[in-house]
């Protein structure tokens, strides 16, 4: 299309920016610091934020910001004492998170790498981080699997990779119910083809569950997902979330569904989360040592007296956590709290059933069953 800057072409292993792309995100610095500071903005950030801080350990940790813009991110995570190494592109960014680190009184605890986070190893010279983050970048980057890989290989082992990125399936529900545009909805849902509102850049957007592959292929362990954005983007009445009240509101109800399903799958934003486990240790006999005997007194006395534990999982009861393998409307794997076999998979109907003969039809129950042939280690639940 006429006057856009497409992304992605690639030479060899590593993907190329178009001539002229790179300065996209100069020559539109403003619009971007513009909307960080609209309510929409803000709660970006701060639900990224939020959700990282559960991660955080209780010490000073080294943080690589790759892409890291203007600072948002860096001086935050710097006045709450970490060290962080912002690396971008755009000089005008760089610039802009100088000065953001000075005003705070942190810049002693903030270094700036103008440079290409495709090929972070060389350009950092093989240092260690405790943290990376790749925040508003994936959708932009033609090959994310190799920069995740990169990017992996910076981390020390138990570190912390935090991805946050546009969700595509968001688009055709915002504009259905926010804009009434049914057409532009039906057009969305049958192409990755997106524009930032921001740059005018067209970019093919991923999906939670690719860049989920990502993250795997390059050796962590599978992401803790979290939704950025699940109510505020089906709300028209944007004057309103400039009222400090009703955006406080807004925040807290935000938060409080970042880590449900299945309003998180819908989200604005999909947040992953994942750690770098210890490639030296068998990741089997790991579980197998933090394998907890189950109580089984106990197991039946909750059963018996207690609410289901699965509903409680699934309308995401502090208390009732476990681990979304599967999720397909319909029906949910999670990881078993008290496995047989490494990586035991229980499978159940998102619906309450108590009573596989009366609560399920034939082909209810067909369709359960089926899932088992399709995941080894599949236990069919309720």
């Amino acid at each position: 299309m006429p006057g856009r800057v497409r992304l992605g072409h690639v030479h060899g292993q590593h993907c190329r920016w178009e001539a002229g792309a790179l300065s996209e995100f100069d020559r539109h610095l403003d619009e971007f610091t513009s909307y960080q500071e609209t309510p929409w903005g803000r709660l970006r950030y701060e639900q990224a934020f939020s959700n990282l801080a559960r991660h955080l350990p209780d010490r000073r940790v080294r943080v690589l910001d790759a892409g890291g813009g203007n600072g948002i991110d860096a001086v935050r995570l710097a006045r709450a004492g970490h060290h962080v190494t912002v690396l971008d592109t755009s000089s005008r960014s760089l610039d802009a998170t100088r000065a953001r680190a000075a005003q705070a009184g942190v810049e002693d605890r903030i270094e700036c790498h103008a440079a290409d986070i495709r090929q972070p190893a060389s350009d950092l010279r093989d240092r260690l981080y405790d943290i990376v983050l790749l925040h508003n970048v994936v959708q932009y980057i033609a090959e994310p699997a190799l920069v995740i890989g990169e990017l992996v290989g910076l981390l020390s082992t138990g570190g912390l990779m935090s991805i946050l990125a546009p969700n595509p399936l968001c688009d055709p529900l915002a504009a259905a119910v926010r804009r009434s545009d049914l057409d532009e909805a039906l057009r969305l849902l049958d192409t990755r083809q997106r524009e930032s509102a921001v740059y005018g850049l067209e970019y093919a957007s991923r999906t939670a569950d690719e860049v989920v592959g990502y993250v795997l292929g390059a050796g962590m362990n599978r992401p803790r997902r979290y939704g950025v954005r699940a109510v505020c983007d089906l709300i028209a009445d944007d004057e309103a979330k400039h009222d400090p009240a009703f955006f406080d509101k807004l925040l807290r109800l935000e938060n409080a569904v970042a880590d449900r399903r299945p309003y998180l799958e819908g989200a604005r934003f999909f947040h992953l989360i994942a750690t770098k486990p210890d490639a030296s240790t068998d990741q089997a006999a790991q579980m197998r040592r933090r394998r907890v005997p189950m109580d089984t007194a106990g197991y039946e006395t909750r059963v018996r007296t207690g609410p289901c534990f699965i509903c409680e999982f699934l309308a995401g009861t502090t208390g009732f956590e476990h681990e979304t393998v599967y999720d397909d409307g319909e029906h949910v794997g999670f990881l078993n709290k008290y496995p047989t076999l490494p990586g035991y998979v229980l499978m159940v109907p998102r619906r309450h059933v108590e009573d596989v003969a009366r609560d399920l039809t034939p082909q209810e129950y067909l369709r359960l069953q089926s899932l088992s042939t399709q995941w080894p280690g599949v236990s069919p639940k309720r």
